[in-house]
Parts: structure tokens; sequence; C-alpha cells
């Protein structure tokens, strides 16, 4: 496993204390599941509609049926 680190606003790291409270989990638990679980919906279901992304760089666009996500990031 490796070790991501990233910045968070203030609000969601609440909203993410709450949830792992609530749910006897860890912040890092939670935060896994999370992103396994958007990773499948964009995988599964992320063509049909324009999902709001809490992303400030991201661009949408739809192309051919799809609907395309452009996180800015050439180096992945």
């Amino acid at each position: 496993m490796k070790l991501v680190s990233l910045r968070l606003e203030n609000e969601l790291v609440e909203k993410l204390d709450e949830v792992a409270r609530k749910t006897l989990q860890s912040r890092s638990e939670i935060i896994r599941s999370s992103i396994a679980l958007y990773l499948s919906l964009l995988e599964n279901i992320g063509f049909y509609f324009k999902p709001s992304l809490p992303i400030r760089n991201a661009d949408v666009y739809e192309e051919r049926n799809a609907v395309n996500i452009d996180l800015g990031i050439s180096h992945l």
C-alpha cells in the first residue's frame, strides 16, 4: 500500500470525522472506501451523467455518448 497525502477543506474533515465516529472506522478506512466506490461509479455509470465534482480545475466535457473528466494530471 502506498502513502498518499492530500489537503481537505475543514468542513469536509468535520463530515469525515462525524462519519468515522458513527461507523467506528478510521478516517483512512472511510477515505479508501469512498475513493474505491467513486472510481467504480465512474467506471461503470460515469458516462451516463455529469458527476458533480468537488475539484476546482476539472474539465468535464461530452464526446461521442460519453462524459470525459480531465483532472489536469498528465503523468498518470
